[in-house]
């Protein structure tokens, strides 16, 4: 997917994009909805590091939930802050 001076192929560049845009799940902070803090994602099957921030100095949380296959189409989740 490099050159032999490091320079990357096109495949190289749709890999990053895949990465980075295609298979990232992004929630902006104002879809999740207060006082509730629920909010439904699209996502895929995997494992994923989500980090939670309480705009005001209100706090933070961070950690890593699994998304198994296993678990079927529709699963919950609780993030506790």
């Amino acid at each position: 997917m490099y050159r032999a001076d490091g320079s990357p192929k096109p495949a190289a560049a749709a890999l990053y994009d895949m990465w980075h845009a295609t298979w990232t799940t992004r929630v902006p902070a104002r879809h999740v909805s207060l006082p509730a803090g629920r909010h439904t994602v699209r996502g895929f099957y995997g494992r994923y590091t989500w980090q939670a921030v309480v705009a005001g100095g209100g706090g933070a949380a961070s950690g890593e939930v699994d998304f198994p296959a296993a678990a079927g189409e529709h699963q919950t989740v609780v993030l506790r802050l």
